[in-house]
């Protein structure tokens, strides 16, 4: 054979093989939901806290299930994307909320779970079959949708470019930094948050704060500096924050709250 017939014979193969895997991928993702998130409120978490898609930054919604294998190797690329991007999670089939929580607590699973004992969550969904996991922006739209496993990096990567211009484009307001985990700690000056986050790229960086306070509640907003139309490549950075509270060294004793781009936390003064 002719070396121009053996490029030839290799060309038809590997547009074979690319067609082969969009046809699959095409099969598997069939019925899935598409645009925006078909329930914004997943329900209760089995924590009791309130499952809701946060506005503003990207969010991953990972459908699972106790029994499922491939779940079993995915659990840890999942916990590992939850350090730095905000993941639900939701347990398809796999009992009720007390049999969920009894399986995460022996498996230190602490991803926020909604149990869907019944299904009903994967149907409105369009899960068929786990693992699968939504990729949503910062305005509620599926970006992705996989099934099978996903890496944590492939996870991470999906959700940056969920978030590159982020809700800013959409809603007009400056993107915000992403936040993943928010803890009040004591200080001399009094209570401050202590705010993990991450950068979603090598050009961006921590902008301007904001902070106001709303009864027991201090809202806090930290913006996101990121060049427009520039690509950048970097690996995902994580930042770690302290903000001191205005106003908090003397609190009288009682329970508050702070909110930081979304995420929440709530501390008490002895």
């Amino acid at each position: 054979m002719s070396r121009r017939g053996r490029w030839w014979r290799r060309g038809f193969a590997l547009l074979a093989a690319v067609a082969l895997v969009g046809g699959v991928r095409a099969w598997q993702q069939r019925g899935l939901a598409a645009g925006p998130a078909p329930t914004p409120v997943l329900g209760a978490t089995i924590d009791g806290r309130v499952a809701s898609l946060p506005r503003g930054r990207p969010v991953v919604v990972y459908f699972w299930a106790t029994w499922c294998p491939v779940c079993k190797v995915q659990r840890e690329a999942v916990a590992s994307a939850a350090r730095h991007v905000a993941v639900l999670s939701v347990a398809m089939q796999s009992g009720g909320p007390e049999e969920v929580a009894a399986w995460a607590r022996d498996r230190d699973w602490t991803v926020p779970t909604v149990a869907d004992p019944g299904g009903v969550l994967a149907r409105a969904w369009g899960v068929r079959g786990v693992p699968t996991l939504f990729v949503l922006d910062g305005t509620g739209r599926i970006r992705f949708r996989e099934v099978g496993y996903t890496t944590g990096w492939g996870i991470r990567l999906r959700a940056w470019l969920a978030g590159a211009g982020g809700a800013g484009a959409d809603t007009g307001e400056p993107a915000r930094l992403p936040v993943t985990a928010v803890t009040v700690v004591r200080a001399p000056r009094g209570p401050v948050a202590v705010v993990e986050g991450y950068l979603p790229d090598g050009c961006s960086r921590v902008g301007a704060m904001h902070q106001r306070r709303e009864g027991d509640t201090w809202l806090v907003t930290i913006a996101m500096e990121r060049p427009p139309d520039r690509l950048c490549t970097q690996a995902i950075r994580p930042v770690r924050l302290e903000v001191p509270l205005d106003g908090a060294a003397s609190l009288p004793p009682g329970g508050y709250r702070v909110v930081v781009n979304g995420v929440e936390a709530a501390f008490s003064v002895p």
